[in-house]
């Protein structure tokens, strides 16, 4: 069972990781050319463009990871359970502080 919470936990870390990396390696140059004021313009924006599906990675690399972690043993339990406290931070973090209205509204 172990080997599978691997698989799962592996790809939909990908999956997360694909999800963000792009977005932000292409929008990073224009962000840090930009005043604060267009900064949160263009930040909301994208945000609301990739803020449908993100959550939904997240949650599914959260929970793979703390499905390895529970089937793990040893070192690779200690290191599961550091990651998964990091996605969590990540998740509430984006709950409370990036995008509250996700929390609650579907707009």
């Amino acid at each position: 069972m172990k080997e599978a919470w691997s698989i799962a936990m592996l790809i939909s870390g990908a999956l997360f990781v694909a999800g963000t990396v792009p977005i932000s390696w292409e929008r990073a140059l224009a962000w840090r050319r930009a005043d604060a004021a267009r900064f949160r313009v263009e930040f909301a924006q994208t945000l609301r463009r990739v803020d449908q599906l993100q959550p939904l990675l997240l949650i599914s690399c959260l929970a793979s990871t703390v499905g390895f972690t529970v089937s793990a043993s040893g070192t690779s339990r200690v290191l599961g359970m550091l990651g998964a406290a990091c996605l969590l931070a990540v998740f509430i973090g984006s709950m409370a502080v990036l995008s509250p209205s996700s929390a609650g509204s579907s707009t």
